[in-house]
């Protein structure tokens, strides 16, 4: 046995790529994605705005303008470009849907990994008004995924202003801690928030009910006070339950209850039987209590290594030799960047090899997507002697 060696691990700082990675698909679509782009006409805009945080605000604020809100009329596309060109034309206005997948799309064009949201108030089997759609997008900036609402242009934060995600709402909201979600746009609501109907500023008799509904469904689906406490409420529990959609593409048909296929992931918890359908409406999804499938982290390195074979006759300069495999959890991936002690590369393959140094030695990773967008670093440093 080979006990010549005196190697010592001084920092290993890297995110294992999850399992549940490999379940979402993001389309590449280079071209497609292109021309959304210039679509939007934020290309140079968001190259002026420094924190790529600041840059998800302003395209949640681009699309929120792009459109009226309404409640019941489906876009016949919820493709990007066709949502566009329906607006321009005056033949789509946006529902919390149409919202949502745009911005969903907007984020993706601009290497933002974003990920559409159907989230359900209690008792959403039955009634309408039961689910709204929002968006849950990675921010390397908070090293999460942070939700977002274009239809109400707003994001929601504890109480020292940390944007939160979709975990984060839901434990507060089953915990009865609504005080403890802020909406960004709280100062704003306060001043407008009698505009949204509820039980105490509306006429029972005069509700315009749909085809398919009851009056008496519609009348449940409004929130019981107006005002800005009885809105917020109402529209915090929205996060009881919640669906993520998990195939993505440029091109993507009108929303159907039912017609994801089975790829988008239910999340109950695990005491309760979860539901199975929705508004009286047909589910084809996969059920799960496990959040690693969706809480894990994205845009990040890991950094695995094999020293090379050697025997006791091996000279012992010869035996520094080792292979790096490195794994990203990159939507859009673009290279490695590497750095080994004072070189520099740039790396495509999943496994390099590496000569360590006498004494210190220093491997810096960072994913790049295709975009130019950066990741997490992840290190690994080793000291030989």
């Amino acid at each position: 046995m080979d006990r010549r060696y005196k190697w010592r691990l001084e920092e290993y700082t890297h995110v294992e790529r999850p399992l549940a990675f490999e379940s979402y698909h993001w389309e590449n679509e280079p071209l497609l994605r292109q021309k959304v782009r210039e679509a939007t006409g934020l290309e140079h805009e968001l190259a002026t705005i420094g924190s790529e945080w600041s840059q998800i605000l302003k395209m949640l604020e681009w699309v929120h303008n792009l459109s009226a809100h309404q409640g019941f009329s489906e876009a016949p596309s919820l493709g990007a470009l066709d949502l566009l060109s329906g607006v321009k034309n005056g033949t789509v206005t946006f529902r919390c849907v149409e919202f949502s997948h745009m911005l969903q799309q907007v984020c993706s064009a601009f290497g933002i990994p974003a990920r559409v949201i159907g989230v359900r108030l209690p008792k959403s089997d039955v009634g309408l008004g039961k689910g709204h759609v929002v968006v849950d997008a990675w921010s390397n900036d908070y090293q999460k995924w942070v939700v977002l609402d274009p239809e109400m242009n707003m994001f929601y934060t504890d109480g020292e202003g940390n944007p939160l995600s979709v975990f984060e709402i839901h434990d507060r909201v089953r915990n009865n801690m609504f005080d403890d979600i802020v909406m960004s746009r709280e100062a704003e609501l306060r001043v407008e928030a009698d505009r949204f109907a509820a039980r105490d500023n509306t006429d029972y008799e005069s509700l315009e009910v749909p085809e398919g509904f009851t009056r008496d469904e519609l009348w449940d689906a409004l929130p019981e006070h107006s005002g800005f406490e009885g809105f917020a409420k109402s529209w915090k529990q929205y996060y009881y339950r919640f669906t993520f959609r998990r195939e993505y593409s440029f091109v993507r048909d009108k929303s159907v209850s039912g017609s994801s296929g089975g790829s988008d992931l239910f999340y109950y918890d695990e005491h309760e039987l979860p539901p199975i359908v929705f508004q009286q409406m047909r589910q084809a999804c996969e059920y799960t209590c496990d959040r690693t499938k969706i809480d894990f982290k994205v845009n990040a390195a890991e950094i695995q290594w094999v020293p090379c074979d050697a025997t006791e006759e091996t000279p012992i300069e010869d035996t520094r030799k080792i292979t790096v495999c490195l794994r990203h959890s990159m939507p859009w991936f673009g290279h490695f960047e590497v750095h080994v002690n004072d070189t520099r590369l740039v790396v495509t393959e999943s496994e390099i090899t590496v000569n360590l140094r006498e004494h210190n030695n220093a491997i810096v990773v960072t994913p790049v997507s295709q975009l130019g967008r950066r990741g997490s670093t992840s290190v690994l440093r080793v000291s030989v002697n």
